[in-house]
């Protein structure tokens, strides 16, 4: 990267240090992000992007205002500067003033992510040969088989600093791999997928064993192809820990953000529906289910040293025995349920957008069951593979979720494979019914990308270490788009 962002942050921070009126902040980031598609054996696209800007925050008489730039020169430094304060004072107008904010210590830091190989470091014609090599594979001697393949990297480098003397340097780096096949059998089209991000090197993309998995997700969609659909009715379930993965993303993760809580940002991805006067007595799941968010989790794709605001990255329970007991704040909504700290989950997708209340990594704490105890207590049931598709009110109350696959569970026993599965539910009710809640063997760590909040989009990653899981009397059936 060309631009030396090192001197840059060092001039900014010397001018925001000066203002005595107030609190300022800033970020100076520079980011770089490579991917790779392969479209049924073609290369569809090659691209590489960079990005660096720089934005301020500034807080005036209980007001923020915030500006940003792409360019990063000594005249943008001062213009952008001079404009986050007058927004500040503007605002006046249209917002009341904030009663406290819970500023963090001072701090200087550092966080790097640990990894064995950059991806950026190895030769593009080696990663494009890796994926046509996959592609090949998918692709057998069918000529009914639609495959794409693709690879995605990413590497951030920010600097925080503010005028209380903080400055915290981080360094991300992002690997992801992914697999899609889709089969046309006499216009019955399914698909099958494998892949994940983690914040990891390309060593990541080694461990996903996508030519291995290549071969069988591409047996499982021809099966598809000839498998009955789900048949409409109210049965136990099983949900694969990549399930998990959004349920608890969409259900909890979502709904205890305090921004969502308190109705400040209800835009397409939705509220709420938990209140303030929920916080440390709602039951959202049963006893035994419990929940945390945990932003030093080694490898997710939520983690960090410190979030956007210079809070030191946290790990903190949200759900304790089905019960509600904290939600995820920021330095400015923390006081509003009169706590004296934030709980480090503020997030802004870039330097050009302003810090708002994102979740971290979400985790679930494994049960005692292994996955064969799982299968086994279920008499007539279904388990559920890899999600399609998602659907869900503006309160993160009732959902609709359709599946990839299913498999018929009869007598504690997996049977024949099913196509097109749909479940649907109300959150409280859905993990009130968990019957077992699998074990560290069931459990993975599973990135989830391009999440969006806000107006205009942050699009974050995040990250979630979850079990596979149990429920009992959920609505099932099948689905065709």
């Amino acid at each position: 990267m060309a631009v030396n962002l090192q001197e840059f942050s060092t001039q900014l921070r010397n001018v925001i240090s000066r203002d005595r009126k107030g609190y300022a902040d800033a970020r100076v980031i520079e980011e770089v992000e490579e991917r790779i598609i392969i479209k049924n054996g073609l290369v569809e696209n090659v691209s590489i992007k960079e990005k660096k800007g720089f934005g301020i925050r500034i807080l005036i008489n209980g007001r923020w205002g915030f500006a940003s730039s792409s360019h990063l020169t000594k005249g943008e430094r001062d213009k952008i500067y001079r404009r986050a304060r007058e927004i500040a004072y503007s605002s006046a107008a249209v917002s009341p003033p904030l009663k406290y904010v819970a500023f963090p210590p001072v701090v200087e830091d550092h966080y790097y992510t640990k990894f064995q190989i950059d991806p950026f470091s190895l030769p593009l014609i080696k990663k494009i040969d890796f994926l046509i090599k996959i592609d090949s594979i998918l692709k057998g001697n069918d000529n009914k088989v639609n495959r794409r393949t693709s690879f995605r990297f990413k590497k951030i480098r920010e600097v925080f600093f503010n005028n209380r003397g903080s400055i915290i340097h981080q360094e991300f780096l992002f690997s992801g791999g992914y697999i899609e096949v889709y089969v046309n059998d006499n216009d019955n089209v399914q698909k099958r997928t494998w892949g994940d991000m983690r914040q990891a090197g390309f060593e990541f993309i080694e461990e996903l064993e996508l030519l291995k998995n290549a071969e069988r997700i591409k047996e499982e969609a021809w099966e598809l192809t000839k498998a009955k659909p789900v048949s409409d009715g109210v049965k136990d379930i099983i949900l694969d820990s990549s399930i998990i993965a959004y349920q608890v993303h969409n259900t909890v993760g979502n709904v205890l953000e305090l921004d969502r809580i308190l109705g400040t940002d209800i835009g397409t991805s939705g509220g709420s529906f938990i209140k303030p006067a929920d916080i440390g007595k709602f039951k959202i799941g049963k006893e035994g289910l419990n929940i945390i968010a945990d932003a030093t989790y080694a490898q997710a794709l939520g983690t960090f040293g410190y979030d956007d605001e210079g809070v030191k990255a946290h790990k903190f329970n949200l759900v304790e025995d089905g019960r509600v007991v904290n939600v995820m704040t920021s330095i400015d909504t923390a006081p509003l349920i009169n706590l004296s700290s934030s709980n480090g989950s503020a997030k802004a997708s870039s330097y050009d957008r302003i810090p708002t209340i994102r979740m971290t990594n979400v985790n679930i704490v494994p049960g005692k069951y292994s996955k064969d105890e799982i299968i086994s207590d279920i008499k007539d049931g279904l388990y559920i593979d890899r999600i399609k598709s998602w659907s869900m009110d503006t309160d993160c109350l009732n959902f609709v979720v359709y599946g990839e696959l299913a498999y018929r569970v009869k007598n504690g026993k997996i049977k024949e494979i099913l196509r097109n599965p749909v479940f649907r539910g109300a959150t409280p009710r859905f993990w009130g019914s968990v019957k077992r809640i699998g074990s560290e063997s069931t459990s993975r760590l599973w990135g989830i990308v391009n999440r969006k909040k806000g107006d205009p989009d942050q699009i974050i990653f995040v990250g979630h270490r979850v079990p596979m899981a149990s429920f009992e009397n959920v609505q099932v059936g099948s689905f065709s788009f």
